[in-house]
């Protein structure tokens, strides 16, 4: 793990991703494409603030859950954005792919206005080339959808990414929100590949 996380640097690594694990989203994406509508003025006010109450949001306050949870893979979700990041927690596993739900990803309010009027951040056209790591059946389907968009965006200040599991993601996300992680849900789980293909599924 990086930055932010580095104070549970010893118990995280991105990494020994299990078939059945949970993947949990700890802050909400989208700060890329708000922080450029901000720079083109075409953002509002209520969008900046939540964006910027996001990235003051420090990854370590929850690091004592995700121990008391036998957490042990984990990664910050910053420049390469949300599907980037998950590709590496991917190449450092094993015979293990990853499902996302894109309904259930937390977006910042303004994110899908922004890009719904063409406004992306620099690095996002970079970050889509990934593109080519999700199934085609699900990319032509969904790819018209604003939200398939929160895949390449990057974050500054991101939140952490990481494997529980599953049968106790309920309870750990319950444990992030109460402490005061708002925006904590289950983004996805862990499926077995036994041919390391790295192709994402996705739902909606």
């Amino acid at each position: 793990c990086s930055s932010d996380a580095d104070a549970g640097a010893s118990i995280l690594t991105k990494g020994g991703l299990v078939p059945g694990q949970a993947l949990v989203l700890t802050k909400p994406l989208g700060t890329g494409a708000i922080l450029a509508a901000e720079m083109r003025q075409k953002s509002r006010g209520p969008w900046v603030r939540a964006c910027e109450e996001a990235m003051l949001e420090s990854n370590r306050t929850y690091l004592h859950i995700l121990r008391r949870y036998n957490v042990r893979t984990a990664t910050d979700v910053t420049g390469f954005g949300l599907l980037g990041h998950a590709a590496e927690m991917i190449r450092a596993s094993s015979g293990v792919n990853v499902k996302f739900d894109l309904k259930q990803i937390p977006v910042l309010d303004g994110f899908e206005q922004a890009v719904s009027r063409g406004i992306e951040s620099t690095l996002t056209p970079q970050n889509r080339r990934g593109e080519n790591l999700v199934r085609e059946a699900f990319w032509q389907r969904l790819k018209a959808r604003p939200e398939y968009e929160i895949l390449f965006d990057p974050q500054t200040s991101g939140g952490l990414l990481f494997a529980v599991a599953g049968d106790a993601a309920a309870a750990c996300v319950e444990a992030l929100r109460e402490d005061g992680c708002a925006a904590a849900s289950v983004v996805g789980t862990v499926v077995e590949d036994p041919n390391d293909g790295l192709l994402f599924d996705l739902t909606w």
